[in-house]
């Protein structure tokens, strides 16, 4: 189990700016994040497995398998910059007005509650193999040229494999298969619940020749 107190946190401040386009002076509110002093904390558990079968008799005493199960929380808030909370400078006056949100905020970025690593392995002699399946719950992934906007990645699921085998002392031959079945990933902004997008990668071969003199 670990927990974590840190500071630092972001929060988001409006104001109205005037720009000039085609010679006409236009009115437009800015809100651009702030970073915080706000103490946030962050906890969790996780749980770590392994066993071989090397008890087994001839071949079979290669196989193993190995589990890992992390569990996470954290109380820190992002919000979004058009959707959010945010604090407003009044252009006449000078004073904050505080805007309410009609969003929910965001976690940590990149961080996901639940994260779940198998694998089933097995070595034996100059064969080595493996396949391992990953899965992260959804997170929040911030955008590149608008990082104060919220994004999340929707739960994902990835199989790979790998077998390697060393015909001897010089020569060795692998490969390796990453996301086998083809798993999309999924956008949704700026709720969990309201799909924007899905990417599609396609599965990923990679073989390989290994030579020592």
């Amino acid at each position: 189990m670990y927990y974590k107190s840190f500071e630092g946190g972001f929060s988001n401040t409006s104001q109205t700016e005037i720009f000039e386009v085609d010679g006409e002076e236009l009115e437009t509110i800015v809100t651009a994040p702030q970073t915080s002093d706000d103490t946030s904390t962050i906890y969790g558990a996780e749980i770590t497995a392994t066993h071989s079968f090397s008890y087994l008799d001839s071949w079979l005493s290669g196989f193993g398998i190995k589990l890992s199960y992390n569990y996470a929380d954290s109380n820190f808030e992002f919000q979004d910059e058009s959707f959010g909370e945010s604090t407003v400078i009044d252009p006449s006056s000078g004073d904050l007005i505080s805007r309410t949100g009609i969003v929910a905020p965001a976690n940590l970025f990149g961080f996901s509650e639940h994260v779940i690593s198998t694998q089933l392995y097995y070595q034996w002699e100059d064969l080595s193999a493996s396949i391992n399946y990953k899965y992260r719950s959804n997170y929040f992934q911030q955008f590149v040229n608008t990082p104060g906007a919220i994004r999340f990645i929707d739960d994902t699921e990835v199989f790979e494999a790998r077998v390697s085998y060393r015909l001897n002392k010089n020569w060795k031959f692998s490969l390796e298969a990453i996301n086998i079945f083809d798993e999309p990933r999924r956008q949704y902004r700026p709720t969990q619940d309201n799909f924007a997008e899905i990417n599609v990668y396609g599965q990923k071969v990679f073989a390989g020749v290994q030579f020592r003199y």
